[in-house]
């Protein structure tokens, strides 16, 4: 029994599915009608299967977030605990040190797991529009990127005007697109 068959095609009587997938070609109008119309039907099955799918992943997905919420409030306490605890005890341990660089030991490991503190890099934060001014009325050239990339567009356009090619571009043929538009779609479209 041929796909066609098994999925209960009205149009199996009028083209027969081919044997050989391969080597069919289609030869006519009629054929190429019946081609796009099980291409319709084939891509309106992967889409219902994609709706099924989906909605049972954003089902599993609410009932993970659900679950998850559930132990939420207990973890962040238990989290806020251990926080808290290590941050005492660092403070007492730069206290004796006199410095954070010379607390020897941030870490502690247990058997359930590792409570570790680290000092973290200094946050920039910049304001660009007022920093900019700044930096390039004062001639601060080291504190600033400029980025330069090719305008595509601007090359083709230039090419075509004046014919040359500038160094490290190469312009290749875009080639042809052929599309095929299901049903509907094909009669918002205009004939090319």
């Amino acid at each position: 029994m041929s796909a066609a068959e098994r999925l209960g095609d009205d149009f199996a009587d009028a083209y027969p599915e081919p044997e050989d997938r391969e080597a069919y070609k289609i030869g006519s109008l009629g054929e190429a009608d019946w081609a796009i119309r099980k291409l319709a039907k084939y891509r309106g099955k992967q889409a219902e299967i994609a709706r099924v799918g989906h909605a049972e992943i954003e089902r599993i997905k609410a009932w993970i977030a659900r679950e998850v919420a559930t132990f939420e409030r207990d973890a962040a306490y238990f989290e806020g605990l251990l926080v808290g605890w290590h941050a005492e005890r660092m403070a007492e341990a730069e206290a004796e040190a006199g410095s954070w660089e010379k607390v020897r030991h941030k870490s502690v490991r247990l058997p359930g797991g590792m409570v570790a503190a680290r000092q973290l890099p200094p946050k920039v934060e910049v304001d660009e529009e007022t920093f900019l001014s700044w930096a390039t009325g004062a001639g601060m050239d080291g504190l600033y990127r400029v980025r330069f990339d090719p305008d595509k567009k601007a090359i083709l356009e230039a090419v075509k005007a004046d014919g040359e090619l500038p160094p490290g571009v190469t312009i290749t043929d875009g080639g042809v697109r052929i599309t095929v538009t299901l049903g509907s779609e094909a009669d918002r479209l205009s004939d090319d």
